[in-house]
């Protein structure tokens, strides 16, 4: 890394006296050591941003297991393109439970359509709100707006299941 920024400094210096003699008596040196001194700072301060976003989402939503939950999504992507949407539903589940943030939206749209299950809005609101709870924008979008044909309660109820289905470990989620 070190080499480099010295071979970004030789270059900038060699340009900078190319287009411009009246820079020989310049202090370069001290001048790109201050830039990348905070170009450095704010890289480190990105970078201990991202891992503390990725320990502390980690706490809040379960521990992420990108792999399985990749394989588990796939997975339930093949039963519902094979109409086998309670086993869909299982796997999204399962996805879910990995960290997945799309396959609460993907069991929302099977209770909304009623694919294999009876439509069920408080349901659909449900995996919607817990796809939502984890920062998924599309479960966000798709609760407000099946949120307009539901009444009071029945968000009330769905908000409820939401949570015991969290804290439930996904094991209660009906």
């Amino acid at each position: 890394m070190a080499f480099l920024v010295f071979l970004l400094k030789s270059y900038i210096t060699e340009i900078l006296f190319y287009f411009d003699k009246r820079f020989s008596n310049y202090d370069f040196d001290n001048e790109l050591n201050k830039l990348f001194g905070n170009i450095m700072k704010k890289i480190r301060d990105s970078i201990c941003l991202l891992l503390a976003l990725t320990f502390f989402g980690s706490l809040a939503f379960g521990e992420v297991n990108t792999e399985k939950a990749n394989e588990a999504f796939s997975r339930g992507l093949e039963a519902y393109s094979d109409k086998r949407f309670l086993e869909a539903i299982s796997w999204y589940t399962t996805a879910t439970s990995f960290g997945h943030l799309g396959a609460p939206s993907f069991i929302g749209h099977i209770y909304v359509d009623g694919d294999g299950v009876l439509k069920n809005l408080t349901l659909a609101y449900m995996w919607y709100q817990i796809g939502a709870t984890a920062g998924f924008k599309d479960s966000e979008e798709n609760r407000d707006r099946i949120a307009r044909m539901m009444d009071q309660d029945s968000i009330l109820i769905a908000k409820k299941k939401a949570k015991i289905c969290i804290e439930s470990s996904y094991e209660r989620c009906k």
